[in-house]
């Protein structure tokens, strides 16, 4: 049963992955990439100066006591950017503010759990400080949303001019986009495949590496096994390993191809009660599965994943598999993926640092009435599945009690519909339509839902205004 899960969720994979087939073998060859040729800037193309005369004919020569500057280069270094990397000491803030609005149905799955409806929320109230103390580089930051929580604390050692190691607590190295900052993503959620399986931070010591001319990026270290930073009391460390290929880069970085990979082992035996939880995208407070493993429980979980990344001028598309196994006497299985496709209409290529979402750049900014900023379209299919062992009464060993078949499913899915408007660099309108589904394997002899492949359980509409200092 085990393999088979494995199968299945390897094969929805393969068949996302397929969709940039036929993108890529005929890269040199469709009409739209030869455009895209056409108006990428030649590299070895003359310097074109700032300070030319509006008569194009006959540019006259830059001044002499300004050097001259070409605008590619300096669109791609922000001030702001450049200011932030040969600073000593700086201060970076992020506010994020939400409206979320619900239309839960008349029978959600989880009719014991409070949901949040109509609001307005504070998703993120962030401060922090860089600072570099040669040869380190220090990162502290605090999240005053609802309660104050530490978000960043570490340090940076750097080993060799390729490779740094980096100690205290940050981005948990597994999941591409849990990997991404929140103020990057395309949605105003990530997946609930990526929150279940993958920490957003965790605590530990990590070597960072670049090889091949920074084509290959390798993240490898070992951290406590915690979901976002909680304090773990384990008999051992987890071991987690990210790699990062920058398979394909051409026509002057319009078109781009990432794949990615990670691995994270450990043998577990808390002396504090763990879970799985799987919530809706829509942060509404309806849970799907809930599974929790009991104290001083041993158990050995292994995670993996697998991501690939095109870029294509203004196309980005995206697609990850997660998966996870528990194994107690018998090994179940949780695994679950999504797929994202987006597209700049304002013709601006996505940005992507390490196979990670970055700072959009935005051509036309709105500041002095330049322009209309910049627009994105983007949608989200996302999945997830359990094993039906976690509904056996010693489905994972002697004494395990079931999970409730008449509050949880064993699976789901979600539809997510974005419009995002960038009217800066550091400012961001974010529009989401999300529809969920759960699979209803276990609602046949219910009375209260009727039986079909798959029940809608939530239609919701979420709005966030994002500003960055």
């Amino acid at each position: 049963m085990l393999y088979k899960k494995r199968l299945s969720g390897l094969i929805k994979m393969f068949v996302s992955v397929l969709l940039f087939a036929p993108i890529y073998c005929f890269a040199n060859n469709i009409d739209l990439l030869k455009n895209i040729k056409k108006r990428a800037p030649a590299l070895d193309s003359p310097t074109i100066h700032i300070d030319a005369v509006k008569d194009q004919t006959a540019p006259s020569p830059p001044s002499p006591t300004r050097p001259s500057v070409p605008l590619d280069k300096e669109k791609k270094s922000p001030p702001a950017e450049r200011r932030e990397k040969n600073d000593a000491f700086h201060l970076n803030a992020r506010l994020q503010i939400d409206l979320r609005v619900h239309d839960i149905k008349a029978n959600p799955i989880s009719n014991d759990v409070a949901t949040s409806n109509n609001l307005f929320d504070i998703r993120r109230a962030r401060l922090g400080v860089v600072f570099d103390v040669a040869p380190l580089k220090c990162n502290l930051s605090f999240d005053f949303a609802n309660s104050v929580k530490l978000k960043n604390a570490f340090v940076d050692f750097p080993l060799f001019s390729n490779s740094k190691l980096r100690a205290g607590q940050f981005t948990y190295p597994f999941s591409n986009e849990t990997t991404s900052s929140s103020r990057y993503h395309e949605f105003l959620e990530v997946a609930s495949i990526g929150h279940a399986l993958s920490a957003s931070r965790d605590r530990g010591l990590a070597l960072n590496s670049t090889w091949f001319d920074q084509r290959f990026y390798l993240i490898a270290g070992v951290f406590n096994g915690t979901k976002d930073s909680r304090l773990a009391q384990n008999s051992a460390f987890d071991f987690t390993m990210r790699v990062i290929w920058h398979a394909m880069k051409q026509w002057h970085d319009t078109v781009e191809l990432w794949l990615g990979g990670a691995y994270a082992t450990g043998r577990r035996r808390s002396s504090k009660v763990e879970d799985i939880t799987f919530e809706p995208e829509s942060k509404s407070g309806q849970i799907y599965f809930f599974a929790e493993f009991p104290e001083d429980r041993a158990y050995t979980r292994t995670r993996s994943s697998i991501d690939a990344t095109l870029l294509l001028g203004p196309v980005m598309t995206k697609v990850e598999y997660l998966q996870a196994s528990y194994d107690f006497d018998k090994a179940v299985l949780v695994q679950g993926g999504y797929a994202i496709a987006s597209y700049m209409l304002t013709g601006e290529q996505r940005a992507i640092k390490k196979a990670s979402l970055y700072r959009q750049q935005v051509a036309r900014p709105v500041t002095g009435g330049q322009g209309w900023g910049a627009w994105e379209i983007a949608v989200r299919y996302s999945w997830f599945s359990v094993d039906d062992l976690f509904f056996e009464d010693d489905g994972l060993f002697t004494d395990w009690q079931a999970v409730a078949k008449d509050r949880y499913t064993d699976g789901g899915s979600a539809w997510t519909l974005a419009v995002n408007w960038y009217p800066e660099q550091r400012i961001r309108v974010m529009a989401n339509w999300i529809r969920s589904s759960a699979k209803t394997s276990f609602f046949d002899n219910r009375e209260d839902i009727v039986a079909t492949p798959a029940v809608t359980i939530e239609e919701a509409f979420l709005l966030r205004f994002q500003i960055e200092l």
